[in-house]
């Protein structure tokens, strides 16, 4: 593994994605040739979902990103998938409501912010503007990583992230072993207004930490392309952590000090999902974790028809819900 690890660093990074692409990924069918994914196992992230005030406007937007939509919708939801991989990725779930709250800065509750990885954010960027979309700031870079931050039609942010060496062999490799194609879901930004209670929810989920960062660790430099002061801005914690069972994905907690996270009623315009084998029993180890919790009912998703789902609130009110697919 060292000798192929450093083979492989020797090589450019274009010539180095095209060897370890085409050896995974010699055919992508699209989507509508592909039968319908089954169902999510119980213990990942089976999807996160973004409110959109119009499919018809949004869709494009993402379709640009280079996700691609499901044929079928279920009242005004609609499901695109990211990159093929070996082991899934998170769907995610666009939901038509008409009568949506605004939304504001990205320090504010919630989950503001999807990132996507990428292995050339300077093309991708180049990509995007050819095809109408530019970044919200001009492109921010440090010795760590580089950032191109877009708006959707509704100011979701969803925003490239590409890793600089050695970070950056690290996630080409995974996305070689698990096979992932881009888009590549990365993680889903949480901002919460006390840092103890958002990080003791997401443990008692059974979130596992991969990475805390401080204050004086946090990559302020990388702020200016979401539009956020590198000076003037004070981020206490950021946490990665994920499910066991997830391959890649991660959820990224964080506490902001200066701004402060406030809640403004749009933090329940998006939610992240799980997949579970009993709603009932995941709603009672949040109750007993101190979460409000929504009682399960039973919805209609696009590709799994009747689904029981409940929901349990992160502190800052940041919806995760729980999904029992088994009977789809």
């Amino acid at each position: 593994n060292a000798k192929i690890l450093w083979t492989l660093g020797q090589l450019p990074d274009s010539i180095r994605d095209r060897v370890l692409y085409s050896l995974v990924f010699s055919s992508l069918l699209p989507l509508t040739l592909r039968p319908p994914p089954p169902p999510p196992p119980a213990g990942v992230v089976s999807h996160v979902t973004v409110d959109v005030s119009s499919l018809k406007a949004s869709l494009p937007f993402y379709e640009k990103l280079g996700m691609q939509a499901f044929p079928s919708s279920v009242a005004g939801a609609q499901f695109l998938a990211a990159g093929a991989t070996g082991r899934r990725q998170p769907l995610l779930l666009l939901r038509e409501n008409a009568t949506m709250t605004e939304r504001g800065p990205t320090w504010l509750a919630g989950m503001p912010r999807l990132c996507i990885y990428s292995t050339d954010v300077d093309a991708d960027v180049r990509r995007l503007a050819e095809a109408g979309l530019e970044p919200m700031a001009p492109v921010a870079e440090d010795a760590m990583a580089k950032i191109a931050a877009y708006y959707d039609p509704d100011r979701y942010v969803v925003y490239l992230i590409e890793f600089k060496r050695p970070l950056g062999w690290a996630v080409r490799l995974q996305r070689a072993y698990h096979r992932i194609g881009d888009p590549m879901m990365f993680h889903l930004t949480v901002n919460v207004p006390k840092a103890e209670a958002g990080l003791r929810a997401f443990e008692s989920l059974g979130f596992k930490t991969l990475n805390d960062q401080r204050e004086d660790q946090v990559l302020y430099q990388l702020l200016a392309a979401f539009n956020i002061s590198t000076t003037e801005t004070s981020i206490k914690h950021i946490r990665l952590c994920k499910l066991p069972r997830d391959s890649h994905f991660m959820m990224c907690i964080m506490h902001w000090d200066k701004p402060r996270t406030e809640q403004t009623g749009a933090e329940l315009l998006n939610s992240v999902t799980i997949a579970v084998n009993d709603v009932n029993a995941a709603l009672d180890a949040a109750a007993a974790a101190g979460m409000r919790v929504e009682p399960a009912v039973t919805r209609v998703l696009p590709l799994y028809g009747e689904v029981a789902i409940g929901a349990a609130f992160v502190d800052g009110d940041s919806r995760v819900e729980f999904c029992c697919f088994a009977s789809s």
